[in-house]
């Protein structure tokens, strides 16, 4: 997937998916970068490799991008969520019976 962490294009789905699941609308490439401290031309190179995905639709309203889950990005997302959560119970198990902190 070209010179993108996974974790980038990981965090801009999570937020996308959390964020339309509460509101169900289109957020602004501008909100994004701020929301998630990524530089807004790294945003960029996000959403093109996650619209070749076909992840999210990019809608341009005048001089602003808008960004929105596609069906299948939803459930990616939500999998990413749920993923996730699972990982941070299974740490806070290890972290209870072993001391060690993850």
């Amino acid at each position: 997937m070209g010179l993108i962490k996974f974790n980038d294009w990981q965090k801009v789905m999570a937020y996308l998916s959390s964020a339309s699941s509460s509101s169900r609308t289109l957020q602004s490439t501008t909100s994004v970068s701020k929301k998630l401290d990524i530089a807004y031309s790294h945003l960029i190179k996000i959403i093109k490799e996650l619209k070749i995905m076909g992840f999210i639709t990019v809608i341009k309203n005048g001089r602003t991008n808008e960004i929105a889950l596609t069906e299948e990005g939803a459930e990616v997302g939500d999998n990413l969520l749920r993923t996730r959560g699972v990982i941070r119970e299974c740490q806070k198990k290890i972290q209870i019976t072993t001391g060690i902190k993850l």
